[in-house]
């Protein structure tokens, strides 16, 4: 499988990731749970969809989405996925499997917000026996536009990997073909 199969560049990542936002009251936070439909089409499982749960117990501060942006920069994915792990900011839930949130940062817009969250995604044994080129995608992504009533959609990528290019954006590639889309999300508090 070609490692840069599906490469997508999310315009605008940096932004998210140096510009964090610390909120001052609860009518300016974005939520603390959010339910939605997490469809995948494509590539040899075909196409599959799922209801899952984001919880943020804690929105990464500016400083810390700075600070990762550098260990990208100077370290590589190994060095930021080794930076973020453990980080515990919530959990994304799918069906009955979970992952921490190692990174959530939300920027308001005119319409609402957006959310990234990126969490490191469980590598199998199949994967490191076999030296698999997809260890070099360790981050589970999420990218999610959520108006004012608190709906909203976007993509996610379920193994990523983040770089950075000449001009400081931060394009993200997955790591198979298909297409990642969440839908029908709904804040719940």
């Amino acid at each position: 499988m070609s490692a840069l199969r599906g490469g997508v560049k999310a315009a605008g990542l940096l932004f998210l990731l140096l510009c964090a936002a610390v909120f001052a009251s609860d009518s300016d936070n974005p939520g603390s749970e959010f339910s939605a439909m997490f469809k995948f089409s494509g590539g040899k499982q075909g196409s599959r969809q799922m209801g899952g749960t984001i919880v943020v117990n804690r929105y990464t501060p500016v400083e810390e989405a700075r600070q990762a942006a550098e260990i990208l920069k100077s370290q590589g994915q190994a060095g930021l996925a080794n930076a973020l792990r453990g980080r515990a900011n919530g959990a994304l839930r799918l069906g009955a499997l979970e992952w921490s949130l190692d990174l959530v940062t939300a920027k308001p817009t005119s319409k609402g917000f957006k959310l990234l969250v990126v969490t490191n995604r469980p590598i199998r044994y199949q994967e490191t026996d076999q030296g698999a080129s997809s260890l070099d995608y360790p981050f589970g992504i999420v990218l999610i536009e959520i108006d004012s009533l608190g709906r909203g959609e976007g993509r996610f990528y379920p193994a990523a990997q983040l770089r950075i290019q000449e001009d400081g954006a931060i394009d993200v590639y997955q790591y198979s073909e298909g297409e990642g889309r969440v839908t029908d999300v709904k804040k719940v508090r």
